[in-house]
């Protein structure tokens, strides 16, 4: 939602709207907030599946029992916090005006696929010496957990596809209806 506020306040006219009547962003952001958390679940339901196939497809079931035990650590936890932390994604809101004029899917995977690298090596950046040695042993005892870096090409084809996925028309209706209420008042 901040990354949509943030998108907001670079439009000239809706930053003027905002100046000339404080607080018309927070209202747009109150009204599209249960909107845009029915989309993310819609999108969730949508490819939840596809990650899993993703998944079982690369994975042995006790390879995914060890990638999951590991992202339940201590240590996991704080790598999956530091991706979550340093995630940005301009590169992927920059491509989404790119594609929207040229349809190239190829610019929106590089764009995602830039995203994810970037919190990646920021969150890597984030460890420590003692728990790059625990990776290490952990990956040499348990070598499922390096099998993430060979599946992560069609993890982002298909991040790429999730980040491309537009509103449904009952989505677009409600927006237009929240902003069409907020303008209103």
């Amino acid at each position: 939602m901040e990354v949509v506020r943030l998108e907001f306040a670079s439009v000239p006219e809706i930053a003027s709207a905002n100046a000339m009547s404080p607080g018309l962003i927070d209202e747009m952001m109150t009204e599209l907030r249960p909107i845009f958390r029915d989309y993310k679940k819609r999108i969730g339901e949508l490819y939840r599946p596809r990650m899993i196939a993703i998944l079982a497809d690369g994975l042995t079931p006790s390879e995914a029992s060890d990638v999951a035990d590991f992202f339940r650590s201590e240590l996991g936890r704080r790598i999956l916090g530091g991706v979550s932390r340093n995630y940005s994604p301009d590169a992927t809101l920059d491509g989404v005006a790119q594609l929207e004029e040229d349809e190239e899917f190829e610019a929106m995977r590089e764009d995602v696929e830039t995203d994810l690298l970037n919190a990646n090596a920021a969150a890597m950046q984030e460890l420590r010496d003692e728990d790059f040695a625990t990776l290490a042993r952990l990956a040499t005892k348990k070598p499922g957990l390096l099998k993430i870096n060979a599946m992560m090409p069609r993890i982002v084809d298909m991040r790429a596809e999730m980040e491309n996925e537009q509103p449904n028309a009952q989505e677009e209706a409600r927006i237009k209806s929240a902003f069409e209420g907020v303008f209103a008042q």
